[in-house]
This record gives C-alpha cells, structure tokens and sequence, in this order.
C-alpha cells in the first residue's frame, strides 16, 4: 500500500499489508498524516492506494482569505468600533485589506459590519 500525499508517492510511507486489513489501515494513516499537517493556503489530498486504485482519503482544507474595504466614517461610532476597525488595519474609507478568515477576524467582521464591506477571494 503507498500513501500519496497532493498527488505525489511517498516512499517512506508505503508498506506491505493483506487486503483486507489495507482499507482500515489506509484510513487510519490518512487520518493521522491529517492532524500532523499543517494547513497551507492552498488543499492538500492525502491518500492510500494499492496499485492504482484508491482506497482512503482524507482532505487538508486550505485557508480562507478574504478583502475587506472601509465604506463608512467612524466619525460618529463608539471607540469600542473605532478599535475594531483599526485592529482590521482599516483607517481610511476605500482602504482594503486581506486577511484570512479566522474566528477572531469574523468576530471583528460581525461587529462592524454596517462600516465594511467584505468580499471572499
């Protein structure tokens, strides 16, 4: 059984197992390489094979990025929405910024919603 992980066979992976114990041990190493590999900005497949035919497959989900852009003042807004829009690193009305989509960051986004606009990328 070979392990590939975004398409590409790792040999220090691969090992000799009966089939009908590779399925369950594939998913079991699929799940692991899941949890020790860090996301990237992109999605990485990570999966068991025998010969040519899959068997397992787990899916390292990349970030989420998205533009946020300042549309109103915050001429007349409390200071707690003041701090919030220059924690987002917005200052100036039409300024864009890209960040990934964190807990924090739609946190931040939700309770400033009325003052920005938000695009996915």
């Amino acid at each position: 059984m070979g392990i590939l992980v975004n398409t590409e066979p790792v040999d220090a992976l691969a090992m000799m197992i009966h089939k009908d114990f590779a399925q369950k041990t594939g998913r079991e190493v699929c799940e692991k390489l899941k949890d020790l590999i860090p996301r990237h900005n992109f999605m990485i497949p990570i999966q068991a094979a025998i010969g040519g035919k899959i068997i397992a497959r787990e899916t390292i989900k990349g970030f989420k990025k998205v533009v946020i852009t300042q549309k109103k003042s915050t001429i007349s807004q409390t200071l707690r929405q003041k701090r919030t829009i220059s924690a987002l690193g917005l200052g100036k009305i039409n300024r864009s910024v890209e960040k990934e989509l964190s807990p924090q960051v739609a946190g931040m986004i939700s309770k400033v919603n009325h003052l920005i606009e938000v695009k996915e990328v």
